[in-house]
């Protein structure tokens, strides 16, 4: 299976190659990787403690989580003090084609929490 990254870039910036199109793709259909990256964007400067706190996944699946969506750019390190690591969501966009229709989505639609 091949992909087309041309239309999937961070809200903003130009469309770029990307190499963590599965995990964009993912956020569509995995609520526990969603409600991770929806409680970061909410949460802007939230830590790995803090998240595991507040999202039903274990320590272990946080962490996985947060490695997979900073591979991805989707969220970035915006501080390590102490050893604690804090991050930002970015925005993003994904226009999927298919049959030629476009078919759009953001970050606000990946949220599968309700606050």
């Amino acid at each position: 299976m091949s992909y087309d990254t041309e239309h999937v870039r961070n809200a903003g910036n130009g469309p770029a190659m990307i190499t963590g199109l599965p995990t964009f793709t993912d956020l569509l259909t995995n609520t526990n990787l969603a409600d991770l990256y929806t409680t970061i964007r909410r949460s802007p400067g939230v830590t790995a403690p803090e998240l595991i706190d507040q999202v039903a996944v274990s320590k272990k699946t946080v962490y996985e989580y947060l490695h997979r969506l900073e591979r991805a750019g989707l969220i970035s390190e915006t501080e390590n003090s102490g050893g604690t690591s804090a991050y930002d969501a970015e925005e993003f966009e994904l226009t999927l084609t298919i049959w030629d229709r476009d078919h759009n989505h953001s970050q606000a639609r990946c949220s599968h929490r309700t606050v």
